[in-house]
């Protein structure tokens, strides 16, 4: 099908199938790994409460079931950034989920209100945030990309393994500056 499109001069259809591909990909690795990690943290029956419960564990692990059940509340993670100066860094200090929606809003507009106050040199500490979809992870490209354009620079830090594998796999590990600590981020920027 490639062909077809290329002999029809139809560059920007292969282009946006390529990144579908990354993104497909990109999805199915941030499940496999959330798998991984809810089966290694709680036994296989942890919603095992009802019909619901055994569905929503085995297509959503890690994911409060839907709907609730009547003895059980609704946990809504939203996104939570603190932003604080380190030696003339910015660091941004995420704790939450960033995933399609008003979490990856918020955190596009903390970096552009960032940027627009001046801050050349801007930090996203990742030690707390519990799960990245490919909104999220596009969020942070687009940021990135954006804060470059007007001369700042945003690096991340405690990303974790499984996040890291994500971002090799899918190459944006070259567009980002990833340190494993947040004084080593910081440093880099004395550099």
């Amino acid at each position: 099908m490639p062909d077809l499109f290329a002999a029809a001069g139809v560059e920007k259809v292969q282009a946006d199938l390529r990144r579908m591909r990354v993104l497909h990909v990109l999805r199915g690795l941030l499940l496999i790994a959330i798998d991984r990690e809810a089966e290694a943290l709680e036994p296989k029956d942890r919603f095992a409460k009802s019909t619901k419960n055994r569905y929503a564990s085995r297509f959503r692990p890690g994911l409060p079931p839907d709907p609730c059940t009547d003895d059980e509340e609704e946990i809504n993670v939203a996104l939570k950034i603190t932003t604080r100066e380190v030696d003339g860094v910015t660091v941004a200090a995420l704790d939450g989920r960033i995933v399609l929606g008003e979490e990856s809003n918020a955190l596009r507009e903390k970096v552009k209100s960032l940027v627009a106050e001046g801050k050349k040199k801007i930090v996203l500490n990742m030690d707390n945030v519990t799960f990245i979809d490919s909104a999220g992870l596009g969020t942070l490209v687009a940021s990135h990309h954006s804060a470059k354009g007007q001369g700042a620079a945003l690096k991340l830090c405690h990303l974790g393994t499984k996040f890291q594998e994500v971002l090799q796999i899918t190459k944006l590990m070259t567009i980002f500056d990833v340190y494993n600590t947040e004084a080593d981020a910081v440093a880099s920027f004395s550099k």
